[in-house]
């Protein structure tokens, strides 16, 4: 029987694709870097060059089932938005080069999103100002916090998903009852004390596993509103 395919784009460690290897898919990953120690196939593209044509070169004319994007949060992080971001009061206005390359992408996983009308996708960002965008699905939009998955990190995260995956409830912040790590604005704890961003980026098991376990489709002949 023919393996259903699995593609984890900015894929980092790789933890959502391996999640899926676990459970019979066939998972592609890729990154605009070369990760030796990521066992899934890996293909070090850049992701906005990236065609339709390519993607099923890949996998021998085989449409994914499932796609994840762990989209790039540097030009959207909340700590980061009076650099990037202008205009106003809620206005969202891009004004750096980096919030444009970070628009960009956002629109190209869209874009990957609408060759496949079949598939199964989420879209992943740290809560911040990529959820402002109109060009976002954000009636696809939930947000879960890390350490709902035993991660010591709060870290709110946006998913934009078409699966019926539905997240833990989330955490506040002065929780007394979570013992996530505490991390003010500025502090070297929680997710700002980790030194490199392949580090902040990556996922806990227990996120993947559940995303992976919840394989469904939502109203395939919809796709993507944009």
């Amino acid at each position: 029987m023919t393996k259903p395919v699995m593609f984890e784009f900015f894929s980092g460690s790789g933890r959502m694709a391996d999640a899926f290897s676990k459970i019979g898919f066939e998972t592609f990953t890729v990154d605009n870097a070369y990760r030796p120690e990521v066992v899934n196939s890996h293909f070090s593209l850049d992701v906005l060059k990236i065609s339709k044509k390519e993607i099923l070169l890949i996998t021998n004319n085989r449409a994914p089932s499932v796609m994840w994007f762990g989209t790039p949060c540097t030009g959207f992080s909340v700590a980061s938005l009076g650099t990037h971001w202008g205009g106003g009061f809620r206005a969202y206005v891009p004004i750096t080069e980096t919030a444009l390359l970070g628009i960009s992408l956002a629109k190209k996983c869209l874009e990957i999103i609408s060759w496949f009308p079949g598939c199964v996708w989420g879209i992943e960002n740290p809560r911040g100002v990529l959820r402002k965008m109109p060009f976002m699905p954000n009636h696809f939009l939930q947000t879960v916090t890390f350490c709902s998955y035993e991660d010591k990190r709060m870290k709110p995260t946006d998913v934009w998903t078409n699966s019926l995956w539905v997240g833990r409830l989330k955490c506040k912040n002065n929780n007394v009852l979570c013992s996530h790590e505490r991390a003010p604005r500025g502090s070297k704890t929680g997710t700002q004390g980790l030194k490199g961003s392949y580090d902040r980026a990556v996922y806990p098991l227990s996120f993947c596993k559940e995303f992976a376990s919840c394989y469904s489709f939502i109203n395939k002949e919809e796709g993507v509103k944009q």
